[in-house]
């Protein structure tokens, strides 16, 4: 009897602490990771293009995308406001016709023509952001940007001039944040600014650029190149590779592509910290 009951106290046991099957557990891990890994890798290249990740594939921010034809693709502004945010895309029904700006502040939809009047800060225009609403942020073209160290909707500033900037400085952009600069083509006069080859060339001009080009800020470097003045695109960088993001004085710092993904991200987290203001404010 006392053999009996030994035995089984050893197979309870045994059923409830015998090893599990780690091999399987380990492979279903794995898989994990690598799906995880892959969905990253994808995304990443969805940012490089300036797009999101959306059914496996890359779409542009406020377009139909694969939606139907009255929505549009913009972030889940829930997701976005979470404490550890989530950008993660979804089909919207347009609250406005054509291309009009939909203001939440008034709940009304304004035309391209009618924002203009919207935004009253210095530098400022109408946008919108990526949850398919109108904001007011520093206008894109031509290139400007915030003080450094200013919060809220501060005034914005042509790059590459004084702006607030102490005397013989200049406002640039560098790694995402504005920053005051010396510039050593100040006194040329306004609108000079160093090159690579040690000169000082004036913005607007043909500078050293080739026939037909002119030096200028480009839109989507923010930094100084040549834009053929023939034709809207393409825009290009004089003596540098096309991928290649200069610097100031027109030394390629990084790729282009590298910046452009990190730059879509912060856009991404201004974004997210725009939704949580939102929220905050609604709630």
């Amino acid at each position: 009897m006392l053999l009996l009951r030994v035995i089984l106290f050893f197979s309870i046991l045994w059923k409830k602490f015998r090893p599990c099957d780690c091999a399987s557990a380990f492979v279903l891990s794995t898989s994990e990771e690598r799906s995880l890994s892959s969905f990253k890798s994808r995304q990443e290249m969805c940012y490089l293009e300036g797009k999101v990740l959306f059914h496996n594939v890359c779409y542009e921010l406020n377009k139909q995308g694969p939606c139907k034809e009255n929505e549009r693709v913009v972030l889940d502004s829930d997701a976005a406001s979470r404490i550890d945010p989530i950008f993660q895309p979804i089909c919207l029904e347009k609250a406005c016709q054509n291309d009009d700006i939909y203001w939440q502040k008034d709940n009304y939809c304004y035309t391209p023509e009618s924002a203009k009047n919207l935004c009253t800060t210095k530098g400022t225009t109408a946008q919108r952001d990526m949850f398919g609403e109108g904001y007011c942020d520093c206008i894109k073209s031509p290139a400007h940007a915030r003080m450094p160290n200013v919060k809220g909707n501060a005034p914005c500033y042509e790059l590459y001039t004084r702006a607030q900037c102490e005397q013989n400085q200049i406002l640039v952009e560098r790694h995402l944040r504005s920053e005051c600069i010396p510039n050593s083509c100040s006194s040329k006069g306004t609108n000079f600014i160093p090159w690579q080859d040690g000169k000082c060339y004036r913005l607007g001009t043909r500078g050293p650029c080739k026939n037909n080009e002119e030096f200028t800020i480009l839109d989507h470097t923010r930094h100084p190149g040549c834009r053929d003045i023939r034709f809207s695109n393409p825009l290009y960088v004089v003596d540098i590779p096309l991928n290649c993001k200069p610097d100031h004085g027109g030394q390629c710092a990084e790729e282009f592509s590298v910046a452009r993904g990190e730059e879509f991200r912060f856009q991404l987290l201004r974004s997210a910290e725009r939704a949580k203001k939102r929220k905050k404010k609604s709630s």
